[in-house]
């Protein structure tokens, strides 16, 4: 007993000198048992510790059901070690959870960001991979400030992520020490070889790409810095003052805009600007940004301090959209930069502030119609038939919108409507519009004249009133008599022309207990729209294809059909 003691201790000590652990999942994938794969070069990060034990353990599960394993793997060329996994799926699309292993602390982790199976595709490398991590990383991958140790840069055009610095033609841009921040959690790189602030000197001659890779990987953002020994095009003929100097008149700092302009959106887009000091306080130089009006614009970096260690190189500004409710168009605002004189060196208390424009474009739905007509047309006869237009708007009302309904022509067209009344419960529920017929006794052959929305404006939400009419052709096909010189007669007697189509077939069948009925209608001209409207709304459209279509899951009640010129009454669960 004492032997069988002994070899079992013996043996678990064997087992954990390897890193094993009695507890490890015992996480399997059949991989025959499914179609199609997608894969993966991961990193994990637990706690923000990179985990580099062989013995971890990454599981990838699709509603508890593990579809993917894999451990990490030490890979020298990177001095890293990344997980090879393989996920199997037979449904593209499936939310795809992890969970992980750590065996040093012999405990499952759940991770709670998840991932869409997509068949076929691969995700990560070995520079930029799939960070599984549990609490999430950090997304944000932005430049937030850049210049070179020692040197003033005469100004500085940005053109989205392309930073053109103009220095003294004394200065030598070949080998220069760039110092740069970045988003909090990311790196920068260099030809993917990452870079660090104000460490080695470069050459600048040529532009250099830097790689701002966010904390999570999943972003990755370039900005391409040139240097040039020349002053800036437009630059408005500033110069750069002198270390020091108090005159007020001399240039202090610029603002330079992105695409020459600011613009953000109400969907929450940014847009930055950046503040270029051109003299070196002795202790620092405190800005504060404003907006002239935080309901359109707000500042997220309302503070910025320039020291005697930064104060020659670019710091940025973001500037972000502000959402409402209001369809007021595009919005001007203007930000102001003014030097905070009771937290800055008294050096630069006479320099005043400057201001620039920032547009917020309106992203709430702009008001208007939206007409349908039967087929892509509207066409009538003089026999008084009839065709139907469907009109909805295209926004929510604030109050009742008013369409006034005219026709051009009263001796070729009528309308059964008059007016038109949305309000903000069923704007958005196409109302139906009929459009009939006049007979006369002239024999003047088709005659083309309009029917006209027109936006009442006493009754109308004011947002609806700019909108122009809408004039909606209508044909009008004439029944009289042609009067040809052979005295034939092309009244109902006419032969009925080749081109001419049978009328469209409807069938039904009732369901029991009336789910489910059905209605099919055959037509020989393909792709014609058919409409169904129920209790006084348009339910479905389709189109004709191979000489038929087929509403299914009909409800018991009375449906009206719509195809071409023709209408029908199609009664499920009802007598006809």
């Amino acid at each position: 007993m004492k032997k069988s003691v002994r070899f079992i201790a013996l043996l678990g000590l064997i087992l954990s000198s390897f890193g094993l652990s009695a507890q490890a999942p015992g996480w399997t994938v059949d991989e025959s048992r499914y179609e199609y794969s997608m894969t993966f070069i991961a990193k994990i990060n637990i706690n923000g510790e990179v985990l580099r034990s062989s013995s971890d353990i990454v599981g990838a599960f699709v509603n508890g059901v593990c579809r993917g394993v894999a451990n990490p793997t030490y890979i020298a060329a990177s001095d890293a070690y990344y997980v090879y996994l393989t996920i199997f799926s037979n449904s593209p699309g499936e939310t795809v959870e992890f969970r992980i292993y750590r065996a040093d602390t012999d405990e499952i982790i759940d991770i709670s960001t998840t991932i869409d199976f997509e068949s076929n595709q691969h995700i990560g490398s070995r520079f930029q991979s799939y960070v599984i991590a549990e609490p999430p990383l950090r997304s944000e991958a932005d430049l937030i400030s850049f210049g070179f140790s020692g040197v003033v840069a005469d100004s500085l055009n940005i053109n989205g992520n392309a930073l053109d610095f103009y220095v003294p033609s004394s200065v030598d841009i070949t080998g220069l020490t760039p110092i740069f921040t970045f988003s909090e959690g990311a790196n920068a790189f260099v030809n993917q070889v990452a870079q660090t602030s104000g460490v080695g000197t470069r050459d600048f001659s040529s532009p250099v790409n830097y790689q701002i890779m966010s904390e999570n990987e999943a972003n990755l953002n370039e900005y391409r810095i040139s240097v040039f020994n020349s002053a800036a095009p437009d630059s408005g003929g500033g110069e750069g003052g002198d270390e020091g100097s108090d005159d007020p008149n001399q240039l202090v700092f610029t603002l330079s805009e992105s695409d020459n302009s600011s613009v953000v959106s109400e969907n929450g887009s940014t847009d930055n600007f950046i503040i270029v000091l051109f003299q070196e306080p002795e202790n620092q130089v405190v800005f504060t940004v404003t907006s002239s009006d935080p309901d359109e614009v707000r500042v997220l970096s309302s503070e910025i301090t320039f020291t005697s260690d930064n104060w020659n190189f670019a710091q940025f500004v973001q500037l972000q959209g502000v959402d409402d409710d209001l369809r007021d168009g595009d919005q001007e605002s203007t930000i102001s930069v003014a030097i905070d004189y009771s937290r800055s060196d008294v050096a630069f208390s006479q320099t005043p502030s400057q201001t620039l424009r920032c547009i917020t474009t309106d992203d709430d739905d702009i008001p208007g119609i939206i007409v349908e007509e039967t087929n892509g047309s509207t066409q009538v006869d003089e026999s008084q038939s009839e065709d139907t237009i469907f009109v909805r708007l295209a926004t929510e009302p604030a109050t009742e919108v008013v369409i006034d309904v005219l026709v051009s022509d009263p001796t070729e067209v009528s309308t059964r409507e008059t007016q038109m009344t949305f309000t903000a419960d069923n704007w958005g529920v196409p109302q139906s519009l009929t459009v009939i017929g006049v007979d006369d006794t002239l024999n003047d052959g088709s005659q083309r004249s309009n029917v006209i929305l027109s936006i009442n404006d006493e009754a109308s939400d004011d947002a609806f009133d700019a909108l122009a009419d809408i004039a909606i052709e209508v044909t009008t096909t004439d029944n009289d008599a042609s009067g040809n010189d052979d005295g034939s007669d092309d009244g109902d007697d006419a032969e009925q022309p080749e081109d001419e189509v049978d009328p469209p077939l409807f069938y039904k069948r009732d369901a029991v207990c009336y789910n489910g009925g059905q209605i099919k209608v055959e037509y020989e001209v393909e792709g014609t729209n058919v409409i169904v409207n129920f209790q006084g709304s348009r339910l479905d459209t389709d189109t004709i294809s191979g000489g038929e279509v087929i509403f299914t899951d009909l409800e018991r009640g009375t449906y009206v059909l719509e195809i071409a010129n023709f209408v029908k009454v199609v009664n499920i669960g009802l007598d006809e």
